[in-house]
């Protein structure tokens, strides 16, 4: 399934996949790891859309650690990379509580792991937003095929521009 996201006004085609019974496994796989690489006082949590039943998800495992503090979080990104992941300095550089981090396995993304600082908006937006999907059924109805919803939002826009270009004329 394709799929189009707008990032940063920048069109991109991803690829979507349905909903895979083994994503779950390949979090508690990835868990189990981590937690032997990271301070005991983190918490590791599976987020995004692989984290909810149903959904329809680029094939990638979001993966949250909440740490107590900014120096912990340091520490954690240096294991992290010692370990094989490719710390992302360029994402979130301007916020010392938050960091990225991806692993890669040939040429595929197979990890996306946001590390935070415990309470950081970020890592709570994360929490609520899949606990949110997972309670509730319509919502994850509507994620289900993000071509059609993403889709719909390029026909407003396009709508939009055609308004705009009568109003002004040629």
């Amino acid at each position: 399934m394709r799929g189009l996201l707008y990032a940063r006004d920048v069109l991109t085609d991803l690829d979507f996949s349905r909903y895979r019974e083994d994503w779950p496994d390949h979090f508690e796989t990835a868990r189990k790891r981590l937690e032997g690489l990271v301070p005991k006082a983190c918490q590791i949590h599976h987020v995004g859309s692989t984290a909810v039943p149903g959904l329809s998800a680029k094939d990638c495992i979001d993966i949250l650690i909440q740490v107590p503090c900014v120096e912990d979080l340091s520490e954690v990104v240096t294991v992290l990379q010692e370990s094989g992941y490719d710390h992302r300095s360029e994402s979130f550089a301007e916020d010392p509580r938050r960091s990225f981090l991806r692993l890669v396995r040939g040429d595929k993304r197979v990890e996306h792991v946001h590390v935070v600082t415990l309470g950081h908006p970020s890592g709570e937006e994360q929490l609520a937003m899949r606990d949110f999907l997972r309670a509730e059924p319509q919502a994850r109805h509507a994620l289900l095929h993000p071509e059609v919803r993403l889709g719909a939002q390029a026909s407003e826009r396009s709508r939009g521009v055609h308004q705009r270009q009568r109003a002004v004329g040629p």
